[in-house]
């Protein structure tokens, strides 16, 4: 549950999970100050670059048919549920770091919805993220360890993406009633009411269903791809061309697939591993210094953040190591710049006839049927 102390602006504060912070004066009064720009700095930054970088995935995928395979869906799955968190839950973190007060100031209704989905959408947001990378990890093992095997119904788009929502939704419905809004003095502030109790079991159940199982997960499935990717011969291959290009594929493939596994677990395990030492009271044990108790509060500061920022790093991450997607994206939004189409013959041997085709990459690169053995490359695992 959110209640790393006073840090996630919902007003939720620990059922004595926190820590007793000591006031070390003007020093103390200077880092939170620095942690405060720092901090709403961050969370524009975040907010532009999620907004953009979702809408920019999402557009391109839509408006391209070539790029509408199943990893590609998934990661629009991603983006979708990224942008979602990115404006239900940033405008509250912004407002409460800018005004320094987590008193709404909206009518009771308003605030009260606001209250439930704000942090009710950012865990959302992680676990169809989480759901969505399983499922193009199994997805990818039977397409490139097993590809004779059939692949399971479960597999198909139109089970996995509705899945991965019902069980996001449904595994985090308890902050629809954990959050409510309480008036104190007459103003109203959003309030986690479950005991310390309920959100141990709680968090410690998340933990482990979000970030400690499929984590193992990803990490097996990745090592058996890589290891079957390194070992695959092409079938009638020959040259160091044919090598090297292989090579070349299958390395953009694994980088591709571990970077955004790994991006997203570092932004999610450090808060979590530290939640949870809040939570079981870990500070009654090890009674940190005051000047730990600084380092503490700065460490809950930067993994909140860090947790923001993986709804803006998807995008960030495909644009970089996808030369697929650069390319789509510079022909989804600067059609009118690009140089027409060209042709170029190419004579059939059996007919004899001369036929024009589109040049274009696809026809010119080696595709990664060749490299994987799977068919119809462009639709099933261009991704790179």
């Amino acid at each position: 549950m959110n209640h790393l102390c006073n840090n996630t602006g919902n007003g939720t504060g620990g059922n004595g999970a926190c820590p007793n912070n000591r006031d070390d004066g003007q020093t103390q009064a200077s880092i939170t100050e620095i942690m405060r720009i720092t901090s709403i700095v961050s969370y524009v930054l975040i907010l532009v670059l999620s907004s953009l970088g979702n809408s920019t995935i999402i557009a391109t995928v839509i408006r391209n048919k070539s790029m509408q395979n199943k990893a590609n869906v998934l990661i629009i799955n991603m983006a979708v549920s990224d942008l979602l968190a990115t404006l239900f839950a940033l405008p509250r973190m912004l407002d409460v770091y800018i005004t320094k007060s987590k008193v709404w100031k909206v009518p009771e209704v308003v605030a009260e919805g606001a209250c439930k989905f704000s942090p009710f959408m950012r865990e959302v947001s992680c676990a169809v993220s989480i759901f969505s990378m399983v499922a193009i990890a199994v997805d990818r093992f039977y397409a490139i360890v097993v590809p004779m095997h059939r692949k399971p119904r479960l597999l198909e788009l139109k089970f996995l993406i509705p899945s991965t929502w019902v069980t996001a939704l449904v595994t985090n419905a308890l902050y629809l009633y954990a959050f409510q809004m309480k008036k104190e003095n007459e103003l109203l502030q959003c309030k986690n009411v479950l005991t310390l109790q309920q959100d141990r079991i709680f968090d410690t159940f998340r933990f482990v269903v979000f970030i400690a199982v499929p984590l193992q997960i990803l990490v097996y499935l990745y090592i058996i791809i890589a290891i079957k990717m390194g070992r695959q011969a092409i079938p009638g291959a020959t040259g160091q061309s044919f090598a090297s290009n292989r090579r070349h594929q299958n390395k953009k493939i694994v980088i591709l697939a571990v970077t955004i596994v790994a991006f997203f677990f570092i932004s999610w395990t450090p808060y979590y591993v530290l939640l949870l030492m809040f939570i079981y009271n870990a500070w009654q044990v090890y009674r940190p210094s005051p000047n730990a108790m600084i380092v503490i509060f700065i460490l809950q500061r930067v993994f909140t953040i860090l947790t923001y920022a993986s709804f803006a790093i998807n995008p960030i991450i495909c644009i970089v190591f996808s030369s697929n997607f650069r390319r789509h994206i510079t022909r989804t939004f600067c059609r009118s710049h690009l140089p027409k189409t060209r042709t170029f013959t190419q004579r059939t041997t059996a007919t004899n006839r001369t036929t024009s085709r589109p040049l274009s990459l696809h026809n010119l690169d080696i595709s990664l049927g060749q490299v994987t053995g799977i068919e119809n490359p462009t639709h099933e695992d261009d991704i790179t």
